[in-house]
């Protein structure tokens, strides 16, 4: 399985709750036990949300994911006796925690804490802040550091269709949380996320269903390794980070009926932020006989002599294109925020 590398170095939004497991206090008896913290996590179906792939959509986090999760006395980042919540130096760097079973009510999943054990809130009962990021890195010791993550280049294999999950970068934070009170911690996308959608241009008569016959949409030559840094949430652009080009291969999407007026959501990707190079080149490869090759044709988009494809942090870039056999034309090129689909950064439209 193709999943996303990591290095030592984001429906919709994911929220994550931590919770105080409910002590009793009255005027006689107060409770100053600090309670354990419990992480539930839910998300929006309704909109873009974390995966790439259509049906991902529809669910909450796959089952055994991980997260990391940092917990500190607020206005700290170190500690030099991780896990004492006794000590001026409570801190818990990096915890690892998979997404469990459904909540009773359906709607979150609950988060367990790898290991078995539970993370105190602090026993001298003071605020905390809290730092969460997705997918989880075994190798991070610091809260002060930036992570690379890498994502698959080809994202249409089978094995990496259903790991989209590894290539959505999240993160989110709280600060300055009460003692023994719920956080609420928002996680937001890092990355950026492509959709490509594909119509016939007005000169080819045929059946929308044909567009099934797509082979393959690519972007050529772009940037897959950026920097998260997890104090801050800052992502950097992918282009400040390496010089390496590769070809990214969009997952393909449902396959259209014969009663479709246009492909939706046909090709998908996440990539990090990036300005990419002049002359960036977006191919769909289409098939118009599936049993003949010698009817394949490579339909090449690319941008002015000047201009460069630009791919923001927690947006989503939608394409649209029509294909006809006078070649290829783009009708329309949207850019929205990943986590509710509003209308963020100002879009163009092409006449037909």
């Amino acid at each position: 399985m193709n999943k996303i590398t990591t290095y030592s170095s984001a429906l919709a939004i994911v929220a994550l709750t931590l919770t105080a497991c409910g002590g009793v206090m009255d005027d006689d008896h107060p409770n100053t036990v600090p309670e354990a913290i419990r992480i539930t996590t839910s998300l929006n179906a309704q909109t873009l949300t974390r995966a790439a792939k259509l049906d991902e959509q529809a669910t909450l986090l796959s089952k055994d994911n991980k997260l990391g999760v940092f917990v500190y006395k607020t206005g700290t980042t170190t500690a030099t006796k991780l896990g004492d919540n006794q000590s001026v130096s409570y801190g818990y760097a990096n915890e690892e925690f998979t997404v469990g079973e459904l909540t009773a009510s359906g709607t979150k999943n609950v988060l367990n804490h790898v290991g078995g054990s539970q993370i105190p809130y602090p026993a001298d009962a003071s605020n905390i802040d809290v730092y969460m990021y997705a997918p989880y890195v075994a190798s991070v010791s610091a809260l002060n550091a930036e992570q690379t993550f890498t994502v698959t280049a080809d994202q249409n294999t089978t094995t990496a269709a259903s790991d989209y999950i590894n290539n959505d970068v999240l993160w989110g934070e709280v600060k300055n949380n009460t003692f023994n009170t719920d956080v609420d911690c928002k996680l937001s996308h890092k990355f950026a996320k492509v959709v490509v959608n594909i119509k016939f241009g007005p000169d080819r008569q045929g059946s929308y269903s044909d567009l099934a016959n797509i082979i393959s949409v690519k972007l050529k030559g772009v940037y897959l390794t950026s920097k998260l840094n997890f104090a801050t949430g800052a992502v950097k652009d992918a282009n400040q980070v390496t010089t390496d080009h590769k070809d990214i291969t969009f997952w393909l999407g449902d396959k259209p009926t014969a009663q479709a007026t246009d492909m939706k959501q046909m090709a998908l990707c996440v990539l990090p932020p990036q300005q990419t190079m002049v002359g960036t080149t977006l191919e769909i490869v289409y098939q118009s006989d599936p049993n003949d090759a010698s009817t394949q044709v490579t339909y090449s988009y690319t941008g002015s002599s000047t201009e460069a494809f630009t791919f923001y942090s927690g947006k989503v870039t939608t394409f649209t294109f029509s294909i006809s056999p006078d070649g290829i034309q783009n009708l329309s090129t949207d850019i929205t925020n990943w986590d509710d689909g509003t209308t963020t950064l100002p879009s163009t439209e092409h006449a037909f």
